[in-house]
């Protein structure tokens, strides 16, 4: 093969000697023996992907129930949301922890 500048192209003296193979347009090389194409693998992982995250939620769900069972604010007629039950036992630790510093004190303040 020669470069043609006249027309700015390739003469063809023989055959090409370029196949379609060297180009990756042949059907052979689209599909390789039995592989599932991409499209599948994606599908798995994204199911995979959201079982996961489904069972995570579950575990964080199971804790924001254990929470409010356990913080005495929360003991309403209606459930309360994640956040106002982390609110909740924000201000019930804030609380106790008011509370044994006041006794700490008043007993400090008895003794010396």
């Amino acid at each position: 093969m020669d470069w043609d500048w006249s027309s700015n192209s390739m003469s063809d003296d023989s055959e090409s000697q370029f196949s379609e193979n060297d180009f990756g347009n042949s059907n052979q090389n689209s599909q390789k023996g039995n592989r599932r194409p991409r499209l599948a693998n994606r599908s798995r992982q994204r199911i995979a992907a959201n079982k996961r995250e489904r069972s995570r939620m579950k575990v964080i769900n199971r804790g924001f129930e254990k929470l409010r069972k356990v913080v005495p604010y929360a003991r309403n007629d209606r459930r309360h949301s994640k956040v106002e039950t982390l609110r909740l036992a924000i201000d019930y630790i804030r609380n106790l922890d008011a509370l044994l510093n006041r006794d700490a004190n008043s007993i400090q303040q008895f003794f010396f």
